[in-house]
């Protein structure tokens, strides 16, 4: 019996639907994602102190808050238990050597005066209120509140000016009636006109970080937000004070307006939570204070995500791109806290609780995980709730997960211009953890000297990450677009994702670089598709890892101790694989093809039998076909980057510039993918035929054949090998558990 034909017509207005664009339109990064402006009249709230962040009338909530539950209780005693130990210990100084070495010493300072102060409000321990006095008396003798690592022309203030403006702000505020007038005097005026009037002149003199550029740097974030706070703590005291809220505030805006417009932020999540946290600091500080609520800002709403996607599956750190340190990930916690009590978001407030629970709280930020904890916002795992992947699209990153658990996958990659604060030459890299394990490396922030961002550092340089070399050199500055993320397309089977590298690199006309996720357990398969200016270019590939190598019959097994990569060329190399020594990890350098293919397997060790690659075979022209036989199905991925029909393929015949076939042992399709394709024909049956490139996601499931198409014009669809097909979304995202 003949199966119908199902004809489908798809009617898209692309002007009212924002899900419509075009497949292999490229994403520009958007600097400014709202034009979020405030213009709530000023106006006064809260006299007296302390208010910044509460009143004497809201400590006995805190205090009873403390009994709450167990990790209220836990975070109490460990601030407690801390500030007994700065009680007995040296009182803080400039580091001895190293890099900001009078920051360092400025930041110990400001966590010990805020933290001695709150623990005396909760206690009455005065032990707790003469160490912060004894700090605040130390920072107020220091000769320099900038460090010298970032004097310069014109240069009045800098991060330490700023950290040490909110740590007095704040025990000024806290404090206030335990100290002297004679103490209160002098630190209002050294706040005064050694920090806030400072950064003031700096800021309205338009020095780098309160320009545009800058408004993509922490240092907005921090200078305006120590400013801020200082404005906010001497407000109705001195008279410059709504100055510097309003200079303050007008500059937050900006420096929200800058983050990505999907809440991500370029710098990386290290920069993150520093910048982004003095900004919410004021922001709390301010609503409190005036009844301003920046609050309503919208990246503030979405930015939560960033960390709940970037996180590890096993919490030991997070995507650490750029200049980030990948331990760094206690310290996410109070901004999560804060930011998840404000959006009610349980997302967040569970990545919170889950780096507590497994990697323990910051010693520099147990006091904000205290008050910004809400034991009543009930915790949510974003497993079967939230899509597993996302796009960054304002940063240019991708971050496809399996899932949230211990064992489950994450992979992230990116693009961008190489000019962002604290990037790396690294477009193109990706790191890959697995079954708790990191597989594939990023090496992250190095020791800063100032010569780092100049491109030599092995941490910034193309050399440190996963990407390519041309020539034996690496990537070069670009104008925007930059590197952009061409195409994505994400299912709870078939992840997919494209970059277009070439203005990173000037010996390239076109360097497509895509990834491709599939299969349970996953597979990972990278295709490399080059087009050079000039002949005879030389390509290297590199891969970053810190685990055992070895090679073995054309394969690289790299072991940690739960979980192993091997890495299967699909193609044919130019030449052998070396294995190098970077510095804290090792990487694979070899010679690939202007079309290439590199499979990536993670298997874990605990598996009582720890499979091999499948057999596979490929088959390359000016296209590449693989072959991956499975024990119970076959698994057909075709790369064909010139969308040329190709019909002399293993029996598959199609336009697409990516499709992905499931057959199982009895011949029946059980999943495909089709990237940007009219047409797809297997075994003379026409699995998709449509008369405009769509992109297409079929997968069958205990619950039918489910799907998702992703098209920008009206197309009509004939799917007749996939009836029937219970659910079908277009212009959307298919992802469930």
């Amino acid at each position: 019996m003949r199966r119908p034909i199902v004809l489908i017509l798809i009617m898209i207005i692309a002007v009212s639907c924002s899900q419509c664009y075009s497949i292999l339109g490229i994403l520009k990064a958007s600097g400014n994602p709202s034009s979020f402006k405030s213009d709530i009249p000023y106006k006064i709230k809260i006299s007296g102190h302390p208010r910044l962040f509460f009143t004497k009338r809201d400590l006995p909530a805190i205090k009873e808050k403390i009994n709450a539950d167990n990790i209220t209780k836990a975070l109490y005693a460990r601030l407690i238990a801390q500030c007994e130990k700065y009680v007995i210990s040296e009182l803080p100084a400039p580091r001895s050597s190293g890099w900001c070495r009078y920051l360092r010493g400025a930041r110990d300072a400001v966590i010990q005066m805020e933290q001695c102060a709150l623990a005396y409000l909760l206690t009455g321990n005065r032990d707790f209120l003469e160490r912060a006095r004894a700090v605040i008396r130390t920072v107020l003798r220091w000769d320099r509140w900038v460090d010298p690592d970032h004097e310069g022309p014109g240069v009045q203030s800098d991060l330490m000016t700023a950290e040490i403006s909110r740590g007095l702000a704040i025990a000024y505020d806290w404090l206030y009636d335990a100290l002297t007038p004679e103490e209160l005097r002098a630190i209002r005026e050294a706040l005064s006109k050694r920090a806030a009037s400072r950064i003031y002149a700096n800021s309205k003199l338009g020095i780098w970080w309160a320009t545009e550029r800058g408004h993509h740097s922490n240092w907005c974030g921090v200078l305006h937000g120590g400013l801020g706070l200082a404005g906010l703590a001497l407000l109705g005291e001195e008279p410059d004070a709504p100055l510097w809220i309003e200079r303050a505030k007008e500059q937050i805006i900006a420096f929200l307006n800058a983050g990505g417009i999907d809440g991500g932020w370029a710098e990386g999540l290290g920069y993150w939570a520093y910048g982004v946290g003095y900004a919410v600091l004021f922001i709390d500080a301010l609503r409190r204070v005036t009844g301003e609520d920046l609050y309503v800002h919208p990246y503030l709403k979405k930015t939560p995500y960033f960390p709940v996607y970037a996180v590890m599956p096993d919490f030991s750190g997070y995507v650490n791109f750029a200049d980030s340190w990948y331990g760094g990930v206690r310290g996410l916690v109070s901004l999560l806290f804060r930011l998840s009590s404000e959006y009610k978001n349980p997302y967040s407030q569970w990545t919170a609780l889950k780096i507590l629970e497994l990697r323990g709280s910051d010693t520099s930020s147990l006091h904000w995980n205290l008050l910004w904890y809400d034991p009543s916002l009930k915790p949510k795992n974003p497993s079967g709730s939230l899509p597993s992947s996302k796009v960054f699209r304002g940063i240019r990153w991708v971050i496809i997960r399996t899932g949230w658990n211990e064992s489950d996958m994450l992979l992230a990659t990116k693009g961008g211009t190489n000019t962002e604060p604290h990037r790396h030459f690294d477009c193109g890299s990706f790191v890959l953890n697995c079954f708790g394990e990191r597989l594939v490396t990023d090496p992250g922030a190095g020791t800063y000297s100032k010569w780092y961002w100049t491109g030599v550092d092995y941490h910034v340089a193309t050399i440190g990450h996963s990407t390519l070399l041309v020539n034996g050199e690496g990537q070069t500055k670009s104008p925007e677009p930059g590197a952009v993320i061409r195409d994505w397309l994400f299912s709870g089977w078939f992840n997919y994702v494209e970059l277009e590298l070439a203005p990173v690199y000037t010996r390239l006309l076109s360097a497509r670089r895509a990834f491709v996720v599939f299969g349970k357990p996953p597979m990972i398969v990278i295709f490399d598709a080059i087009t050079p200016r000039w002949p005879n270019v030389k390509i290297e590939w590199l891969l970053h890892f810190m685990g055992d190598v070895r090679i073995e019959h054309g394969s690289i097994k790299i072991d940690m101790d739960d979980a192993r990569l091997i890495v299967q060329p699909l193609t044919k190399l130019r030449g052998g694989i070396s294995i190098n020594s970077g510095e804290g990890d090792k990487y694979l350098r070899f010679e690939i093809g202007l079309n290439n293919a590199i499979l990536l397997y993670p298997v874990s060790l605990k598996w009582d039998v720890v499979p091999e690659v499948p057999p596979f075979r490929t088959y390359q022209h000016d296209s590449i076909l693989i072959e991956l036989n499975r024990s119970l199905s076959t698994d057909y991925v075709l790369f064909n980057p010139s969308g040329d029909f190709i019909s002399d393929f293993n029996e598959i015949k199609t336009d697409g510039y990516l499709c992905v076939l499931t057959e199982s042992y009895r011949g029946e399709i059980e999943r495909l993918a089709l990237i940007f394709g009219k047409t797809l024909i297997y075994r003379d049956h026409y699995l998709v035929n449509s008369n405009t490139p769509i992109s297409i996601v079929i997968e069958k499931s205990s619950k039918g054949m489910r799907g998702i198409i992703r098209l920008n014009s009206s197309s009509e669809i004939s799917l007749k090998e996939f009836i029937p097909l219970n659910a079908l979304k277009v212009n959307g995202s298919m992802d469930y558990p």
